[in-house]
């Protein structure tokens, strides 16, 4: 059989491991969440970007995969515009929406791909890589779920 490395060994999937007692992880002995604030003002009429700076600490570790952002959002009208029989609510996947474009920096090098795209791209990856059980689950916090159910309903004449 041909291996990737001269020194590699055999192996078997860990899906097809099913009669052995997994390992217990001892590496990590307590976890926290730690708050962030951004260090830039928001402001409906500031485009600028909303920025974390995460100070190097040698105590301690980030896990983007628990990372979360906590983000309250108003919708109405437009000010300018007549607020009668408007009807104003959120896009499809709307908390990835919302985001024009994601940078992520580590010592100042860029190491996540910027375009401005990713409302495109997150909805796709959504659609793809999520089952219908995940999307009337943990999905609906980005409010797909809630259009659907929206545009389902008949419409009045």
């Amino acid at each position: 059989m041909a291996f990737l490395h001269s020194h590699s060994s055999k192996c078997m999937t860990s899906s097809l491991d099913l009669f052995s007692l997994p390992p217990t992880q001892t590496s990590i002995e307590s976890s926290n969440y730690v708050h962030f604030k951004p260090i830039s003002s928001l402001s409906a009429e500031n485009d600028a970007p909303i920025e974390f700076v995460v100070p190097a600490a040698s105590d301690y570790y980030l896990d983007l995969a628990h990372t979360m952002l906590h983000v309250k959002v108003k919708i109405g009208p437009l000010q300018d515009a007549a607020a009668d029989n408007q009807k104003v609510g959120p896009v499809n996947n709307f908390l990835h929406s919302i985001w024009a474009g994601i940078e992520i920096f580590f010592n100042q090098k860029l190491v996540s791909s910027c375009n401005s795209l990713y409302p495109y791209r997150a909805y796709i990856e959504t659609l793809l890589n999520y089952n219908d059980d995940a999307k009337k689950s943990h999905l609906t916090s980005t409010l797909d779920q809630c259009i659907r159910a929206a545009d389902s309903k008949p419409r009045p004449k």
